[in-house]
């Protein structure tokens, strides 16, 4: 499945050079993961920071970089909790209990509650890739036209791209 994607074993040259393309300030580093019960899973960028007003430290805004083995890479904007001996940890929950994740940080970039698309780079240029590329330009647009108060109305943007789906089958369907 082309939508698999993990954390990187190693800090590649690849990876690097994805990296300088978001802020060619930082590096890379490796984080832990302790998930709090205080953070919800995709909600990094408001609970981290109500989760740092009860137990001090601090916000680092960055990206956790994402794999998928010989296809791509995947940078989304992420939240980690600097804790008051300032070291880094993630406190998201998982999907796959990663136990850590490749965390950029950025120097500029905060939370402005809207949406930040990730960046993508292919790393073996195929008609599948460039068509995993497109469908995830478009769910990027589809979020960001039904976010609204720090959430997405999942269920209509679910909607809408599924019927951009559709009619994208049906100009196929009439071209035969």
């Amino acid at each position: 499945m082309i939508d698999k994607t993990t954390t990187p074993n190693q800090v590649t040259f690849e990876i690097v050079e994805f990296c300088v393309e978001i802020d060619s300030s930082r590096n890379p580093i490796f984080v832990p993961v302790a998930p709090s019960q205080q953070v919800r899973f995709n909600y990094c960028l408001t609970d981290v920071p109500l989760f740092v007003k009860s137990h001090r430290g601090k916000t680092q805004f960055g990206w956790i970089i994402w794999e998928c083995p010989h296809l791509y890479f995947e940078a989304e904007f992420h939240a980690c909790w600097v804790n008051p001996e300032n070291k880094l940890v993630d406190i998201t929950p998982k999907p796959d209990n990663e136990k850590h994740i490749l965390f950029l940080p950025d120097s500029k970039r905060v939370y402005e509650h809207k949406p930040v698309p990730n960046f993508r780079r292919i790393l073996f240029d195929n008609d599948y890739t460039r068509l995993w590329l497109t469908l995830q330009k478009k769910k990027d647009e589809t979020i960001l036209k039904h976010f609204k108060n720090d959430e997405v109305d999942s269920i209509a943007a679910e909607k809408e791209f599924n019927e951009w789906i559709k009619s994208i089958r049906n100009k196929i369907k009439r071209k035969k």
